[in-house]
């Protein structure tokens, strides 16, 4: 399984630095497909439990509500992703509130209703909003720059905690979403996490702020990473399943790979506005 897992990151991993540094012209199209992927997933996770212990899983598939959700978070992140021209905004609010409406109108039970409605906002929230976050970390910089930032930090520290928890690990993190996790392995992943920040900035010449700045921003972001690791977990936990898909071999699915990420990235783009707006001194 390791073998696997280090043979898909060689493939996938130059191929996402690619398109990241030298076409800008299909970030938008890059960023939109994750996020209609981390939709699907989550509502493929999320709506049919739902369904299960709050509404009558017999009455009809979860199929439509799934892809409601995904065309719904495509919607709402190209008005996000372009919200500076004016009324972009108040489409993806009213495209929310309409998914709402019609999960509340189209369900033969209040428990049916209950369950796509929370369903249906929660797939959107979770597998939509963190990709204009990242969207905007890429307008930040150029040659994606902070994008590289943030996928060395949260790499790092995915690394760290993994080989530290491994050999280290005594302590449990937290037993009822991710029984692996251990306090040994999420203190690892930080310190790597700080190195990793630390490695990206000096490929940019030291750049990308100071190294205190880096340091700091390192330890908030890797933290953001652990806790939407173990959110994910918790889902699938929820869900009853062991991986989230199976797009990417022995790594599961987009979920399974972009979990801290998805969790990191507006962390990182908080501080770095703080920064860049001299809200904060580093």
């Amino acid at each position: 399984m390791l073998k696997k897992r280090i043979l898909t990151a060689l493939i996938a991993l130059p191929i996402v630095c690619l398109i990241l540094y030298f076409f800008p012209k299909v970030i938008f199209f890059f960023f939109l497909a994750l996020c209609l992927g981390t939709t699907f997933e989550t509502a493929s996770i999320v709506l049919p439990a739902l369904r299960t212990k709050l509404g009558n899983p017999i009455r009809g598939s979860a199929n439509f509500w799934i892809v409601l959700c995904a065309l719904i978070s495509g919607i709402v992140f190209a008005c996000l992703a372009f919200r500076k021209e004016g009324m972009q905004f108040g489409v993806a609010v009213f495209s929310m509130m309409f998914m709402l409406l019609v999960a509340n109108f189209m369900s033969k039970s209040i428990d049916d209703a209950m369950a796509n409605m929370l369903g249906t906002l929660f797939s959107v929230v979770y597998g939509c909003l963190p990709w204009v976050s990242l969207l905007d970390l890429y307008e930040m910089g150029e040659h994606s720059r902070y994008l590289f930032l943030l996928l060395g930090i949260v790499m790092a520290n995915d690394s760290g905690a993994y080989f530290v928890g491994k050999y280290f690990g005594k302590h449990l993190l937290a037993p009822l979403s991710s029984p692996k996790k251990t306090w040994e392995g999420a203190v690892g992943g930080v310190l790597t996490g700080i190195l990793g920040g630390w490695v990206i900035n000096s490929l940019f010449w030291g750049e990308l702020g100071s190294w205190e700045f880096i340091a700091i921003a390192s330890v908030l972001t890797g933290i953001a990473g652990i806790l939407g690791d173990l959110t994910e977990s918790a889902l699938k936990r929820f869900g009853g399943v062991k991986d989230s898909g199976a797009i990417f071999p022995g790594h599961g699915g987009l979920l399974d790979r972009t979990d801290s990420i998805i969790f990191a990235a507006p962390v990182l783009w908080f501080l770095l506005f703080i920064d860049k707006n001299d809200l904060l001194t580093f």
